[in-house]
């Protein structure tokens, strides 16, 4: 069997990763802005978001029965919720703001961002929405690319293609790369068109309308 070297090794890790990042950035993909239910424990006002999480993509919903027919959470700059938190005029109800806070790397944490809360949730709330994915880099503890088996091809392509560049040798798997990902982002682009009967079923008081990235709930009078 072969034996690579060190620098062999580093630098086929490094294509890999590179080809991957190609992948990644070569379309607004579908599986890159999933769904997520985020439950909002009684008496905490600072949620953890998934570690994995970017930005929020369009509103939070609530999914409690009870308030199936209230507005979605509204978005505010940190320094207003924390600014109504010192006023103190109303210390816990249903949360009606919100307000992301991101990582800092240092923390117990690392770079895990929060969903700060105004008021402090009185019971237990669940709310729904999606959020952008920041993909981390493929290596021993994390082995297994975004995408699933639809996309395995488009993504073996662009990490051979990312060999040839890396080689400054631009040749068939470049082009074969560019070939694979049409196909993927065709697929893809069925995924989101069919994504409107992804339908909340539990919550009949809910309708759903099209926004600018998908289709979200809203309350119904």
């Amino acid at each position: 069997a072969t034996t690579w070297t060190t620098e062999q090794t580093v630098d086929v890790n490094d294509i890999i990763r590179s080809g991957y990042r190609l992948f990644i950035k070569s379309h607004e993909w579908t599986f890159l802005k999933p769904p997520f239910d985020l439950i909002l424990p009684d008496a905490v006002e600072d949620v953890d978001l998934p570690a994995d999480f970017g930005f929020l993509v369009g509103p939070l919903h609530y999914t409690n029965e009870s308030v199936a027919r209230l507005l979605p959470l509204e978005r505010k700059d940190v320094t207003v919720i924390r600014q109504m938190r010192q006023q103190g005029t109303i210390t816990s109800g249903q949360p009606t703001l919100c307000a992301i806070l991101a990582g800092r790397p240092g923390n117990l944490k690392g770079q895990r961002s929060q969903l700060l809360l105004w008021p402090t949730p009185n019971q237990e709330y669940t709310v729904i929405g999606r959020y952008s994915v920041l993909p981390q880099a493929i290596d021993i503890s994390h082995p297994h690319p975004y995408g699933g088996a639809h996309h395995a091809e488009t993504l073996i392509q662009a990490c051979l293609a990312a060999s040839e560049e890396f080689n400054d040798t631009p040749g068939s798997a470049t082009q074969h790369f560019g070939q694979c990902l049409q196909d993927s982002i065709k697929y893809d682009r069925k995924v989101a068109a069919q994504s409107i009967d992804n339908r909340d079923t539990r919550h009949p008081n809910t309708r759903w309308g099209r926004g600018r990235y998908g289709y979200y709930p809203f309350p119904m009078d």
